[in-house]
């Protein structure tokens, strides 16, 4: 069995380390390993297959009623107020 990391080391190692990177981050958009676009296209059936399964699971209204009003809120207003001036100027 291959030894990992706990999700605990795993989850702190990338919230530190990941917003260092987008130097990273910018380099790979400007050399992409392979075309987005063409890649993108390529998994179209991936993705209606996908839709098409979570709309036959209902999976959007459970994860309404697993989040809830509380989550919502609570997102909304920590993520939703600072992103939403630039977001509108955009």
């Amino acid at each position: 069995m291959a030894f990992i990391r706990s999700i605990e080391h795993i989850a702190t190692k990338w919230a530190t380390v990941t917003p260092m990177r987008s130097e990273d981050y910018a380099a790979g958009i400007a050399d992409p390993r392979r075309s987005w676009s063409q890649a993108t296209k390529a998994a179209e059936s991936a993705y209606e297959e996908g839709v098409k399964m979570s709309i036959q699971l209902k999976s959007f209204g459970k994860g309404v009623i697993k989040a809830g009003d509380e989550k919502w809120q609570r997102k909304a207003t920590v993520n939703g107020v600072q992103r939403w001036g630039p977001g509108v100027t955009e």
